[in-house]
């Protein structure tokens, strides 16, 4: 029953019905048809049952056969996947190193350690998903938890789903104003605080981030562009918008997974 292996158990079948009629037309006396004799009828009976079992065995190794393509099909996908995510992680690292170290080279391992634990958190929270999506609020919440002293930051409004391009640039954007502020904004002092408030554009398609910062010293503008403003100005998050108020800065991000 090979055809059944080639063409599917339809085939088998009608090649079952076909080998009985040959053996009938060609073994057995044409003249009186289809014999009753008990022995043939027997026969015939083993025939049929062996070709059943033959088309069995056939199927059953045409569903291993396409399960394991699809699983080979699935490894190479997931190969390739790897490979991409490995190239755009060491980009990302690279990248980090060098803007560190021209931020400021005095304190590059510090710096640089540090971010890379913000993008091992982000990377993490990818892998919880299966590296296609993020929360959004759990993907603040973790950027911000190296810094969450005395509960000086506050979370506010809905959650979302956010594709996996844009986890890790969120989370090292988060992280970059959490460091900021402890160095020179609201975390700095003891009185000082931040909000962070999220929320949802169904019509637009965006999830908005906004951190506001309160009660700390009075905020100047920079005088120059630095790693954070670098990271901040990825496109997958608005760019986002900074506003140096001297009550505190804000930041707005929007995150349009479309941009």
């Amino acid at each position: 029953c090979s055809s059944d292996l080639l063409a599917g158990w339809r085939a088998g079948l009608v090649s079952i019905f076909v080998s009985m009629a040959v053996v009938n037309l060609v073994f057995l006396r044409p003249q009186i048809g289809f014999t009753t004799d008990w022995q043939t009828v027997s026969m015939m009976g083993l025939f049929v049952l062996s070709c059943v079992m033959l088309i069995a065995i056939a199927q059953t190794l045409r569903a291993t056969v396409a399960q394991l393509q699809d699983a080979t099909d699935r490894a190479e996908y997931l190969n390739q996947e790897l490979m991409h995510r490995v190239r755009n992680t060491l980009t990302v690292v690279n990248s980090l190193a060098a803007l560190t170290f021209k931020s400021d080279p005095a304190n590059f391992m510090t710096g640089f350690t540090k971010r890379m634990g913000a993008l091992a958190g982000g990377l993490d929270l990818l892998s919880r998903h299966g590296g296609k999506s993020c929360d959004l609020r759990e993907t603040v919440e973790e950027a911000c938890q190296p810094f969450m002293l005395d509960h000086r930051i506050s979370f506010a409004g809905p959650s979302c789903t956010l594709p996996g391009e844009l986890c890790v640039p969120l989370v090292l954007a988060v992280h970059e104003l959490c460091t900021n502020s402890v160095k020179y904004g609201a975390l700095s002092v003891s009185g000082g605080r931040v909000n962070v408030e999220l929320s949802t554009d169904e019509a637009s398609n965006e999830a908005l981030v906004v951190w506001q910062e309160i009660d700390g010293p009075q905020v100047q503008p920079p005088t120059r562009q630095g790693l954070g403003s670098t990271l901040l100005a990825h496109p997958l998050l608005g760019p986002s918008r900074l506003s140096f108020d001297p009550q505190g800065l804000r930041c707005e991000m929007r995150l349009n997974p479309e941009r």
